[in-house]
């Protein structure tokens, strides 16, 4: 506290013997004393009733809910709020030992299941978003490191904050997952204090609403070989057909397991939400037969049975499959789903993850009307934060040398709209169309790495059936199957080494179209050796 220098006056009265002005002398003295002993007793820590310890620090009153660039405020702000100015003071000292809510300590002595389930009322527009995507109200989820105490850190995580309405909704363990229900008015304080605060979260997601990347979906007609032509498929089982001991995880919405094009060939599947232990798909389900057929026909795409007289198998049919279900009985996949199912596929041996999926948006017609430059700058200014977790986690991947494979999405407007798609630790891919011109649906821009065959592309449909579906869902999985293919000719390759194999692979002179060519790519593996090999 700084020391209070005195000032020394004339003992003179300076208004004389005039009473009013005596009065309004003797009025501005009280005041200017009332004034200066409140300021004493700011400086003091007292006088307010409110104060409240915040775990890692202290705060006075309800938490502020912080801008998502509070690390960047002004040197003279930060240094306000930690004197206690016009901001709410926010010290951080040593967690205190104050007891858990309720919510907590009753979640340790009975877990719920690992999944979070909502209810259907919890799923809302979120009116912040620009973008108007579906999220789950007052739901965050965190991901930490390996070394985490789960039930630990959450005890931590209440203490931290005992100002805000927390409830653990559910964790994770294997994926070392913590899901809060967090009062809405306190989330995003909740969000960027915890990630802050706790070293040990890595990642921090609200639940969002996922889609698949598709566009229709027709019965096969005629002979619709054209995607696998136009790829080079042939000229790549010159070299390989993919091998067992390879295996792709297909993360998707649903899966007809018997199905003649997977059956024999997976290894590890996983139903995420519990919703149907078989994975079975049967006649008359709840789910039309597009939303049905699409993970079974993204599958089939990667490692589909070759040559059995029913369509034309994936890129890679010797490869093993991994299907990991996300659906609930609602028919929603989320945020969690999706980053649990990643870690079960790392945890269990994946080589290569396929995502046909990506955010879901209310309003995507209303930005692909934007220019180019306008979109550009929506970009750069939404959902940054999560853009940036979305990317340390994908490097993550990569330094486990799992290779993930995106598809890009099938809005018409740049990929990088998407806080998913804003990595280079991913291979992203648009789609093309039969000649090679891009499709119309493709997302696009600088960070699609390839573009691949997805308008009308022959797969798996429900019931055993052929069917033509179309999307950059349909393109990433012929991507996925490329990549387990190169794997096996190169098992240690990795990312940079098939991106080098899949840019090689553009036909001389569009070079600018990314074209991605099986048997070139191949070709390119075998010669040229690994550096430092």
């Amino acid at each position: 506290m700084a020391a209070l220098r005195k000032i020394k006056t004339h003992q003179i009265n300076p208004l004389g013997q005039d009473p009013f002005l005596r009065l309004v002398w003797t009025v501005l003295t009280v005041l200017g004393g009332l004034l200066l002993f409140a300021f004493l007793m700011r400086l003091a820590g007292c006088g307010r009733s409110d104060a409240a310890t915040a775990g890692n620090g202290t705060y006075y009153g309800e938490p502020p809910v912080a801008p998502d660039d509070w690390k960047e405020v002004p040197p003279a702000v930060a240094d306000d709020w930690q004197s206690g100015g016009d901001w709410d003071a926010i010290v951080w000292d040593e967690l205190p030992n104050v007891d858990a809510g309720d919510a907590i300590r009753d979640y340790w002595l009975e877990p719920p299941t690992q999944v979070v389930d909502l209810p259907e009322d919890a799923w809302e527009l979120d009116e912040d978003d620009p973008m108007g995507r579906r999220v789950a109200s007052g739901i965050v989820n965190l991901y930490v490191t390996k070394e985490s105490n789960l039930k630990g850190l959450s005890l931590q995580i209440a203490q931290a904050f005992p100002n805000t309405v927390l409830a653990l909704a559910s964790s994770a363990d294997e994926y070392k997952r913590l899901t809060f229900e967090v009062e809405e008015d306190h989330k995003a304080y909740f969000k960027t204090r915890v990630h802050t605060v706790f070293p040990e979260v890595q990642f921090v997601f609200d639940e969002s609403e996922l889609t698949t990347a598709t566009i229709e979906s027709v019965i096969l007609e005629g002979d619709d070989a054209w995607p696998w032509r136009e790829m080079g498929a042939a000229d790549l089982w010159k070299h390989t057909h993919g091998d067992s001991s390879i295996v792709v995880a297909v993360i998707d919405n649903m899966f007809e397991t018997d199905h003649p094009e997977l059956d024999g060939k997976q290894v590890s599947n996983w139903d995420v939400a519990g919703f149907d232990d078989e994975m079975a798909i049967e006649q008359g389900f709840w789910m039309d037969d597009e939303s049905a057929s699409h993970g079974t026909h993204v599958a089939s795409l990667v490692a589909g049975t070759f040559s059995n007289g029913i369509g034309f198998g994936g890129l890679a049919p010797e490869a093993r499959l991994m299907l990991i279900q996300l659906v609930d009985e609602d028919g929603v996949m989320t945020t969690s789903r999706i980053v649990d199912a990643m870690f079960y596929a790392l945890n269990h041996g994946a080589d290569v993850i396929n995502l046909s999926l990506g955010t879901s948006f209310a309003y995507g017609e209303w930005l692909a009307s934007m220019s180019m430059e306008e979109q550009v700058l929506f970009a750069e200014n939404y959902c940054v934060q999560e853009g940036e977790m979305w990317d340390e986690l994908f490097q993550l991947f990569e330094e486990e040398r799992v290779l993930v494979v995106q598809a890009a999405g099938n809005e018409s407007y740049l990929a990088v709209i998407d806080p998913m798609k804003r990595t280079d630790a991913t291979i992203i891919v648009g789609a093309t169309s039969e000649g090679g011109d891009p499709a119309f649906f493709s997302n696009f821009g600088e960070q699609v790495d390839v573009y691949a065959p997805g308008d009308l592309i022959a797969g798996a449909g429900i019931d055993g059936k052929i069917v033509k579906m179309s999307g950059t869902s349909m393109a990433a999985p012929l991507v996925s199957g490329l990549v387990a293919a190169l794997l096996s000719l190169e098992p240690d390759a990795d990312l940079k080494r098939v991106k080098e194999a899949l840019v090689a692979s553009f036909a001389p002179g569009e070079a600018k179209w990314k074209r991605v060519h099986a048997g070139r790519a191949a070709e390119h593996l075998l010669q040229n050796e690994e550096p430092n090999a």
